[in-house]
């Protein structure tokens, strides 16, 4: 009965996710790949995969994590003026089904590592818009019809099929307005699967 007891009251692990960063800097000298491992609460997953404003956040929480184990790694250089770099501007997004395979993974697509000048961190961020637009187009030429924010619209929020727009609407939640499905009975077993924790954060 003792070891019982002590076995139920052992914590659960928490969830984990991993940020992956393939980081590039000082005049291409150095080169480095991270994997860090994030814990999330089951609230954080159903959030994380769910979208919207909830997915923002939990996104912003896993950078903020991973930027200082990525900085004190090296002495990564300001990308805007040289200078020592004390933090990075990061563009985290959700991939799903990763090319490779295997779990869901969060990846940064332009990590860029700045001082602490204001005038650098602005010019990081215009350099960052510069830089998801160019692949949007690249991606827009290389598959005619792509539009990443109707892919987003598109995709159900449990089963991640996309849905083509000319096959219907989506089904959209009803109290976040911000997880969609393909079908009803994706949205009720996205429900029981935690989406109605993720749902009462982001209202």
């Amino acid at each position: 009965h003792t070891w019982s007891r002590t076995r139920a009251e052992q914590p659960r692990a928490m969830p984990t996710i991993n940020y992956v960063a393939k980081v590039s800097n000082n005049d291409g000298e150095l080169h480095r790949s991270y994997e860090i491992p994030v814990e999330l609460t089951e609230q954080e997953l159903a959030a994380l995969a769910a979208g919207g404003q909830g997915q923002s956040e939990v996104l912003r929480k896993m950078a903020h994590i991973a930027q200082p184990q990525i900085i004190s790694t090296e002495q990564w250089l300001c990308t805007m003026c040289g200078q020592r770099a004390t933090r990075m501007v990061n563009t985290p997004a959700l991939y799903p089904h990763p090319p490779t395979g295997g779990p869901p993974v969060v990846a940064d697509m332009t990590p860029l590592q700045i001082c602490n000048d204001p005038a650098c961190n602005q010019q990081a961020q215009r350099e960052v818009q510069r830089i998801v637009r160019s692949v949007h187009t690249a991606m827009e030429r290389e598959s005619p019809g792509f539009n990443l924010r109707a892919a987003q619209a598109n995709e159900c929020a449990h089963c991640k099929k996309v849905q083509s727009r000319d096959a219907g609407k989506m089904n959209c939640c009803g109290k976040c307005k911000a997880a969609r499905y393909c079908s009803r009975a994706c949205q009720v077993a996205d429900w029981k699967a935690g989406h109605k924790f993720a749902c009462v954060a982001a209202t």
